[in-house]
């Protein structure tokens, strides 16, 4: 980075980050807050790997010990990435990965529309930050962004969410053609109705000096006869062009090839990786969590390509067969396919992280909240397979605060975690805090005294006729409700009436906590970065503390 993007960085994001608990963010996976705050509970489920960079130095030799097929990986990846559009810093990683002294740290994702939700970029962010981290440290650590491409769920990567000039978050989506329909992502070629989809994109977002270079980008990167999964990759690398991430596109036929042994196996031993992982499924049950991924006694983590449409390989008895299909293949016929054709296999969610560690020297996966979940499925899988259970990082997670919400919540004597409790209960407090404090105490003062009438009045009939208790505590809900009711009604219609307020509370509930989720599942960077360039993807980089996994509230413009 130049001195002057570092003079850029430095005014536009705060150093002071806020932390919030995962505890006391809603929605989030428990087996994901007992893998952060009760590990002893579940470290049976994962890597026997302490998370330490300490640890993971250590753990280094383990991994360069095994044998990966780095010169075809060097060979590939550099051919991709200058097709992509990447820097010089990701070509000498790559070189680097033909070391067999080096290590990759690797993440990924399913290539969405415009790069899809913002935690892509807090994922690829965090691999680059642990690499350096343990580059300073006298590791040779390679960052690798893993492109899901195999994935043939059209529906998760055919749109992302931006917020309009109105504050207003809208829905942008690419129509896929129906004819692609159960193809792998990576296989789907964009028309010329990506021109309308970017232009709706660019509509959205607000005239900057920054829009130029952002509409060159899109256009450059999503172009007609470009693939989803190549598009998505063009995009990433001109935003991560001087960071040395390295993009990998494991559809490449020549890919598959070191991984025929791998599908070869799960073919073979099908039984066996199928009990694996309903025993491990019903372990974490039995421990009260929730499996990410389902598991019947027919599923196998394996697809084929079979006439143009990724389909789920499952079992039949001695067979196995497609799902939803009546076609069935003894094993060793699908055996001879892998061997002759091992392109047209793709691993499930199960297998992916074995697969990634077939031909990657993985010292660590960076995850999500989901993915550290699904791990606690696989572990029993990888010990068949004959691979180490992958260590796995939290990736990093944070909303950007941008200094006009700031100064609303500041305003309102609200705090970011207020905004957890949704658009209702956050208008309430502003209301009873700063409009109608009067009128809303008067609200309170009533319900106690309501409460306290009605609890007498109960005990008084009860002793007449018991069974008039039950009459009294009903009559009394009613009541109680009704009240409330009037009260809601009240704080929407004087919020409503204050109209500036209202939609001060709209707009940056519609940024900082979209649609009840958080920003980083809810919304796309380029609703930052047609507010604040390019130089804010870089910049996050030296603002985030990869090793400290709570929830960031980073403070920008």
């Amino acid at each position: 980075m130049s001195d002057q993007h570092e003079r850029n960085m430095n005014s536009l994001i705060h150093p002071q980050s806020q932390f919030v608990s995962f505890r006391d963010i809603p929605g989030v996976t428990p087996l994901f807050v007992d893998y952060l705050y009760r590990f002893q509970r579940v470290k049976h489920l994962y890597a026997d790997v302490d998370l330490r960079p300490e640890a993971l130095m250590a753990y280094a030799s383990t991994v360069t010990r095994l044998a990966f097929p780095r010169d075809l990986l060097v060979t590939v990846l550099l051919e991709q990435n200058h097709r992509f559009g990447s820097g010089p810093e990701t070509m000498a990683a790559i070189e680097e990965l033909g070391d067999p002294s080096s290590v990759a740290i690797v993440t990924g994702q399913q290539p969405g529309l415009f790069t899809g939700p913002i935690y892509t970029i807090l994922k690829a962010l965090t691999a680059v930050s642990i690499s350096r981290d343990l580059r300073a440290r006298g590791i040779s650590a390679v960052p690798i962004f893993w492109i899901e491409g195999d994935d043939h769920d059209q529906a998760e990567v055919d749109h992302c969410y931006l917020v309009d000039r109105d504050g207003q978050r809208r829905k942008v989506s690419y129509p896929v053609d129906a004819s692609q329909a159960g193809r792998p992502i990576g296989r789907v070629s964009l028309t010329e109705a990506i021109s309308g989809t970017i232009d709706e994109a660019l509509g959205l977002l607000p005239a900057s000096e920054f829009m130029p270079l952002l509409e060159r980008q899109l256009r450059d990167a999503y172009r007609p006869g470009v693939s989803l999964s190549e598009a998505f990759a063009r995009l990433m690398a001109s935003w991560f062009r001087d960071l040395g991430l390295v993009l990998i596109d494991p559809t490449d036929p020549r890919l598959k090839r070191p991984l025929a042994g791998l599908f070869e196996k799960v073919v073979v031993t099908a039984s066996e990786v199928n009990r694996r992982l309903r025993e491990q499924t019903a372990e974490l049950v039995r421990l009260g969590y929730h499996p990410q991924f389902r598991v019947t006694e027919e599923s196998i983590p394996l697809f084929i390509e079979h006439e143009g449409r990724r389909i789920a390989l499952v079992r039949r008895r001695d067979q196995l067969g497609l799902k939803s299909r009546e076609d069935a293949f003894s094993p060793q016929a699908l055996v001879e396919n892998v061997r002759r054709q091992p392109e047209r296999f793709s691993p499930g969610v199960a297998l992916r992280p074995i697969a990634q560690d077939v031909l990657l020297p993985t010292l660590v996966y960076i995850g999500g909240p989901s993915e550290i979940a699904y791990f606690g499925q696989i572990k029993r899988l990888s010990e068949w397979l004959d691979r180490p259970m992958t260590p796995i990082l939290p990736r990093a997670s944070a909303t950007l605060m941008e200094r006009r919400y700031a100064r609303t919540l500041e305003r309102y004597g609200l705090r970011w975690t207020d905004l957890l409790a949704g658009f209702d209960r956050v208008l309430r407090s502003v209301v009873q805090h700063h409009l109608a404090s009067e009128t809303t105490d008067l609200f309170d003062h009533t319900e106690r005294w309501l409460r306290d009438r009605l609890s007498e009045i109960g005990r008084a009939v009860a002793e007449v006729d018991p069974t008039l208790g039950q009459a009294a505590r009903t009559t009394a809900d009613k009541m109680l409700y009704q009240l409330n009711n009037l009260r809601t009604r009240f704080i929407e219609a004087r919020g409503r009436k204050e109209q500036t307020i209202y939609r001060q509370i709209q707009r940056a509930l519609s940024v900082l906590y979209p649609d009840g989720r958080l920003q980083e599942r809810g919304l796309n960077i380029l609703h930052f970065l047609s507010r604040y360039g390019p130089d804010l993807v870089p910049g996050l980089l030296g603002t985030l503390d990869v090793w400290h996994w709570e929830h960031h509230v980073v403070f920008i413009g």
